[in-house]
């Protein structure tokens, strides 16, 4: 479950389950254009892919990192 509504996107990056020592990026958004602002965030802003970071996103040009509580 991504926990985003219509008009949302979230990248989140974790530990990858099926190669040690690597970086899975999770890319999702509540619709297809959804996920295709997603992408275009990922690819043309600058995104810390550090395992354990957090993104929700409305556009392709704005997101804002989740922290932990």
């Amino acid at each position: 479950e991504t926990q985003v509504g219509s008009g949302q996107f979230l990248i989140e990056s974790f530990n990858s389950k099926w190669s040690r020592g690597k970086v899975a990026v999770l890319v999702a958004g509540y619709n297809a254009q959804d996920t295709e602002n997603a992408a275009t965030y990922l690819r043309t802003q600058d995104v810390d892919t550090t395992v354990g970071m957090k993104y929700i996103g409305t556009t392709a040009t704005q997101a804002t990192l989740q922290t932990s509580s």
